[in-house]
């Protein structure tokens, strides 16, 4: 598992392992069990993405921890992949491949501070999901949970900020 523990992503581990690294975060591409490109091989914390909360580390610490024991476990596979993009005012999402098969929270943030805004989740231009915001700013970690019927016969998700009205 990596970890890393301060601002600044640091992967020097994650590229000497030959795991793919988004160009926005630096981090590690996951997928939604926190599992790397890297098959057996799980990153959490800001090995992924600068956090602005403890908690949020804490969060994924767990996760990845339960993860990554049910893939040694032989249980946790990932079967067949949606990808998910950055669309217009979004930063960057993670975790950047789902399965489909389970409720996910994608942890996000935006481009620029906004107000009454929407978050859409597009599937080929349609709505997958849409959330209300009254307000987002780049410093502040935004978390939606989308639910696995919510994915299904999906096979590539855009996340957006859109006017909110």
């Amino acid at each position: 598992m990596l970890l890393s523990v301060g601002l600044i992503p640091e992967n020097e581990l994650t590229r000497n392992a030959g795991i793919a690294i988004d160009e926005v975060t630096g981090g590690a591409i996951i997928d939604e069990r926190m599992q790397t490109s890297v098959p057996g091989i799980f990153a959490c914390g800001n090995v992924l993405h600068v956090h602005d909360v403890v908690d949020y580390v804490s969060m994924e610490g767990d996760k990845a921890g339960k993860d990554a024991a049910e893939y040694s476990l032989g249980k946790a596979k990932m079967e067949g992949a949606i990808r998910v993009k950055v669309g217009p005012g979004v930063r960057y999402v993670l975790p950047q491949l789902l399965s489909g098969e389970e409720d996910v929270l994608l942890s996000m943030r935006v481009m620029a501070p906004a107000r009454n805004v929407k978050i859409a989740l597009l599937e080929g231009g349609q709505a997958v999901k849409t959330v209300m915001k009254p307000r987002v700013n780049p410093a502040e970690m935004i978390q939606i949970k989308v639910k696995k019927s919510e994915l299904s016969g999906c096979k590539e998700i855009t996340v957006t900020l859109q006017n909110g009205k």
